[in-house]
């Protein structure tokens, strides 16, 4: 199934039709049906896609991409000041915090170590919690209105003349795209109170 096909009507958008939806944005006439074919626009849209999905991601910690997975140890790698080092999780864009039974946001720091990501805590057995950059190509549809206006401000200059004050114009509106669809994201999540690590204290009293 291509994905027009598996778009429509299912409340996701594909790369493809959210750099489109960007093409519109900034007065583009042509429309593009992969982000590798030869015209000016997929160039385009290739060269700025990527770094402009980051960028959104960074804006809030979307719970529709957010993760959480058991960091693997790396006893053979030490940092002082640290009791334990842990492997980076391979799909982590952004990481929000570091966590245990008995700790919910631990300090830590991060250190590339022999050209590897590295995690340093003070907590064993440590979980993290992070963004990650989704395996396909599919988003709510308000964040992939917001993606679609950060892409058509970076499409601006190169495909207007290089008029800087129409990227500006575009900017405030991808800032209130942001607005709406962070708060349609947090509106979807529900932070439950509790006392944390009391059920694991308890447990082992």
């Amino acid at each position: 199934m291509g994905n027009d096909e598996r778009t429509a009507g299912s409340g996701i958008e594909s790369a493809v039709s959210v750099c489109n939806r960007a093409l519109c944005l900034v007065g583009g006439t042509r429309m593009i049906s992969s982000l590798l074919e030869a015209s000016t626009e997929a160039s385009l849209c290739s060269s700025v896609y990527g770094p402009a999905l980051r960028s959104l991601l960074a804006e809030h910690p979307w719970s529709w991409c957010r993760s959480v997975e058991a960091l693997p140890p790396a006893s053979d790698v030490s940092v002082p000041g640290f009791q334990y080092s842990y492997g980076f999780p391979a799909a982590c864009v952004y990481l929000h915090r570091v966590f245990n039974e008995c700790t919910e946001n631990g300090a830590f720091r991060q250190f590339t170590v022999g050209g590897k990501r590295m995690i340093f805590t003070d907590l064993f057995q440590a979980y993290a919690e992070y963004t990650k950059l989704p395996a396909e190509d599919v988003f709510p549809p308000l964040f992939a209105e917001a993606l679609s206006w950060r892409i058509a401000m970076e499409l601006s200059v190169a495909l207007s003349g290089g008029n800087i004050n129409k990227r500006e114009h575009l900017a405030n509106f991808y800032r209130e795209a942001v607005g709406h669809a962070a708060a349609a994201d947090a509106n979807e999540c529900m932070e439950v109170p509790r006392e944390w690590g009391g059920e694991y204290l308890r447990a082992r009293a």
